[in-house]
């Protein structure tokens, strides 16, 4: 487990780790996370640790997930928004 999540109480619920070695599929995975009370952040610091993966690929098996895919406009919505401001800063120089 990673000592750095937010949702400690929800990460002692479940071992993604051990999941994964007993034939768990990604989306299953992540699906368990959401359940016991994961937040997206934790859900990809959590598979970044327990599978070795860099956070930009925890980031996508997240956002991508089925069990996020009532967040996924919403976020790139909010990322589309950012992208626009910095634009609009950078313009401005």
């Amino acid at each position: 487990m990673n000592p750095f999540l937010a949702t400690k109480e929800a990460a002692s619920l479940i071992d993604v780790g051990a999941m994964f070695q007993a034939g768990a599929s990604r989306d299953q995975v992540i699906e368990k996370m959401r359940e016991v009370g994961f937040d997206k952040i934790d859900c990809m610091l959590e598979l970044q640790s327990a599978v070795g993966i860099s956070l930009g690929e925890a980031k996508r098996w997240v956002h991508l997930s089925p069990a996020w895919s009532d967040c996924r406009k919403a976020d790139d919505d909010f990322h589309k928004t950012i992208e626009n401001n910095l634009d609009e800063i950078a313009d401005a120089k």
